[in-house]
């Protein structure tokens, strides 16, 4: 979906967590106080240096699916997940979790990659995308350096150690009724505001987000 404009938080995505005292990095953004760096163009900006971008795919039911399991699905499933793990240990998938929801939107996926091409090929070697049970919308998202890597690091110390799940809520942003600013000033008066409230969400934990993720579950296909 095009509209999509930027992904506002892991706030109802499940997502492998490491033990208590690995914590990964926030998923929604750190807000830097103080002066602006080299490149910012609103107060509240995040730093650009300590930002890279990522690229956020949404799964949604496939053309194949179906609510029915078979020994087939069960197959799709497994193998699914296999590849889920194998992405994991590459260091491209860095974030995976499925929607609790059970509506058409499955999962989400997070890629560590160099272009929207290179994170598309590695969806398409998704067994059940293969199969046509799921489909993947893929967007840049732009989100703060080393997301999953404090886990990563846990996770080669602790290979054989337990992975837990947890539950977020996720924030898709879209354009309102109102996207087109009349001018310059109210654009910026509104691109800062919004920037101070989501830093004002931050020091409470309403806005954040363990992005760790390498042996992860997920929802039925």
């Amino acid at each position: 979906m095009k509209r999509v404009l930027i992904i506002l938080a892991l706030f109802a995505v499940s997502v492998s967590a490491a033990p208590r005292g690995v914590r990964a990095p926030v998923v929604a953004g750190t807000i830097q106080a103080g002066a602006r760096a080299a490149g910012q163009r609103y107060e509240n900006e995040p730093d650009p240096s300590t930002m890279a971008t990522y690229y956020f795919g949404l799964l949604r039911r496939g053309p194949k699916w179906t609510p029915e399991r078979s020994a087939e699905t069960e197959r799709i499933q497994r193998e699914h997940m296999a590849n889920i793990r194998r992405l994991a240990e590459t260091g491209k998938l860095i974030a995976a979790g499925p929607f609790a929801d059970g509506g058409d939107l499955r999962g989400v996926f997070i890629f560590q990659a160099g272009s929207v091409e290179e994170a598309r090929r590695l969806v398409d070697t998704d067994p059940a995308v293969q199969a046509g049970r799921l489909a993947c919308e893929i967007h840049p998202w732009y989100g703060p350096k080393g997301i999953g890597s404090k886990y990563a690091a846990w996770k080669k110390e602790n290979p054989q150690a337990q992975d837990k799940m947890v539950t977020y809520q996720l924030g898709l942003l879209r354009r309102g009724s109102q996207s087109t600013p009349a001018d310059a000033e109210e654009k910026r008066r509104l691109q800062e505001n919004h920037l101070a409230h989501i830093r004002s969400l931050m020091p409470f934990d309403r806005l954040a987000g363990e992005s760790a993720q390498k042996e992860t579950c997920s929802s039925y296909i």
